[in-house]
């Protein structure tokens, strides 16, 4: 189950543009209000709000700790991570900008998902709940989100310890590239896209592949 699922920073894979962005959280997007989800295994999905960010912030940060682990980020690497990645108000920031979503266990969130327009930004999951179903709940919710906002693909960049879970979640690897800046400059990542069917016409179509790299 994947820490990382999307790197966050300004390039877009397939076009000569590079937007600037950080996590979906918050923002309206077009097509059907959220509501909340429940899954037959416990797990309900529903709008990330303000009072979520502390939480976040643990999960963000004890993925980073996971992923340093078997990625092999330096202790310069995993610093900057923390430093420019795991604080309340750059989560805030990013939670008064953007959709996003979070899943919860028992009351408790363990996981959360960005979108920004087409692009699957952030999905974390923490470890301990891994390989329970919450990543897949996640992206799942992502990509209804993405097909509401009347997209027909979905695009994703991460690093390589999930890029197997995104190939199982039917999407596919089109490339790589290396992170161009942040805490990963220069780390190889997994660049991945999948069809899917829009469901609204009041929003964009086609693909807007952006990358944040460096959560």
């Amino acid at each position: 189950m994947p820490c990382v699922g999307g790197i966050r920073n300004s390039w877009t894979h397939g076009t000569d543009k590079a937007i600037a962005r950080c996590w979906a959280f918050g923002a309206v997007q077009p097509g059907p209000e959220p509501v909340s989800r429940e899954v037959p295994v416990g797990i309900i999905v529903r709008p990330m709000e303000a009072d979520d960010i502390t939480s976040v912030r643990r999960i963000v940060r004890e993925c980073y700790e996971f992923l340093a682990e078997r990625e092999g980020f330096s202790q310069e690497q995993m610093a900057r991570l923390v430093e420019e990645r795991c604080s309340d108000d750059w989560i805030g920031e990013a939670c008064a900008r953007y959709q996003g979503f979070v899943a919860l266990v028992d009351q408790a969130v363990v996981g959360v998902v960005g979108i920004e327009g087409n692009d699957v930004a952030e999905l974390f999951v923490r470890p301990d709940h891994h390989c329970r179903g919450v990543g897949s709940i996640l992206f799942e919710t992502a990509e209804q989100a993405i097909a509401d906002g009347g997209h027909s693909e979905l695009t994703v960049r991460t690093t390589g310890y999930a890029a197997g879970f995104y190939e199982r979640m039917g999407a596919q690897t089109v490339g790589k590239m290396r992170c161009p800046h942040g805490p990963l400059v220069g780390w190889e990542l997994t660049c991945l896209r999948k069809s899917i069917s829009p469901r609204s016409s009041s929003g964009p179509t086609g693909a807007v592949g952006r990358i944040d790299p460096v959560r």
